[in-house]
């Protein structure tokens, strides 16, 4: 355990010296290496263009401007173009990189003798750099030291000026927290989301998203068309109520709560507003409390809530349906039956009566009995909503 540190700090001072070595480029603001062999420098951005002049692994090249899939570079005196896919760009800071296979060494230096610190599963995210030979010198869950270059793939960035062209898990960044902006301003993220992390809540509102705009691949993976779509504020494209919670939002954030011990008081009788969301469907919808001394009697808060209620069952039922139930930011599991009674008709709510809402020991008031169906509903709210 005590070697950790010092591996860290002998790595660290190993990319001091790669930085700083006569030639190196590193501190440039637009300059890259040439990734393989003979890679030809090109008179125009298209395969068709005459060879000026074979690159060789590890060139240093300045970039002037990004054409497509091609980068306009100055080498030893000739410009021309070379495929951006065979540029190192160093501009862009902390460039990602993924694992293509399991067990991907992690060594404390550019040789297949170097000793290992770690290995990396396949699809695992690294921080390269810096190039060295076959070799990247990376980060890696806090860790420092070499990958062999063939053993990742780099993640699609636009070389100069660092803006992403393509997001996924693992990133994190000013991009990222971009994009986090916009699917919050869509409904597709909850606010506490926005972090600048890539993670599993981030890659699920982007499949929602996806799916949302129809797009052919819904594979939470945000790429240059699913950015500019995303960006384009003439579309209206937003999750709309009744789908603003997920199983993936909330997992392993519900909560179980007795009747008798706090889950009586936790919507106020006096007309509190909690949010229901269908765990069957992923629908939400928004109520109101109006009585009840064993359980919750509730009516939707508006029309529109009504509407999304009915759209959940079809037809009014007694039948029991499980629920999370969204009350100051907590998710509680609960159940609840769709058949209006005891009528009260509302004029802005269109609903004819009030509903029931249980908790767990939570009793019927005509029989004073806990009801089985119910407690079980709770119970599947709980297990799904934290991963069971």
């Amino acid at each position: 355990m005590t070697q950790r540190p010092a591996r860290r700090l002998l790595a660290l001072l190993l990319l001091a010296a790669l930085v700083l070595q006569p030639g190196g480029s590193y501190a440039a603001e637009e300059t890259g290496q040439i990734l393989g062999n003979d890679v030809n420098l090109r008179s125009l951005p298209d395969v068709s263009g005459t060879s000026l002049a074979k690159l060789q692994l590890g060139d240093e090249v300045a970039i002037l401007e990004e054409s497509g899939d091609w980068y306009k570079v100055e080498c030893n005196g000739l410009t021309g173009y070379v495929l951006s896919s065979l540029v190192f760009v160093k501009s862009v800071t902390d460039r990602i990189a993924y694992s293509t296979v399991d067990g991907v060494n992690l060594r404390g230096g550019a040789s297949e003798s170097s000793y290992v610190i770690t290995t990396i599963s396949a699809g695992h995210p690294v921080r390269i750099r810096q190039m060295v030979g076959e070799w990247y010198f990376v980060t890696y869950e806090g860790e420092c030291g070499f990958v062999r270059r063939d053993m990742v793939q780099l993640s699609n960035m636009s070389g100069v000026g660092g803006s992403a062209q393509l997001l996924k898990y693992g990133m994190e960044g000013s991009e990222v927290k971009k994009l986090q902006q916009e699917l919050y301003r869509r409904n597709f993220l909850p606010q506490s989301a926005i972090t600048g992390y890539y993670g599993a809540k981030t890659r699920e509102a982007v499949k929602d998203f996806q799916k949302a705009a129809k797009m052919s691949s819904a594979d939470g993976v945000a790429g240059p068309e699913t950015l500019a779509i995303l960006y384009d504020r003439t579309n209206n494209i937003k999750k709309t109520i009744g789908q603003i919670i997920s199983a993936q939002d909330i997992k392993g954030m519900v909560r179980m709560i007795d009747w008798w011990e706090g889950g009586s008081t936790l919507v106020s009788r006096n007309g509190g507003i909690a949010t229901v969301t269908d765990v069957k469907t992923g629908k939400s919808f928004k109520i109101r409390r109006s009585g009840g001394h064993k359980h919750m009697d509730v009516h939707p808060l508006t029309a529109a809530d009504t509407a999304v209620m009915k759209s959940i069952v079809g037809k009014w039922s007694w039948a029991r349906r499980a629920i999370w139930l969204t009350v100051n930011g907590r998710v509680y599991a609960a159940s609840m039956n769709c058949m209006p009674h005891s009528p009260d008709p509302s004029k802005t709510d269109n609903f004819p009566g009030h509903f029931c809402i249980h908790l767990k020991n939570s009793r019927t008031h005509g029989g004073d009995n806990v009801d089985p169906d119910h407690q079980a509903c709770i119970q599947r709210a709980y297990k799904v909503g934290n991963g069971g």
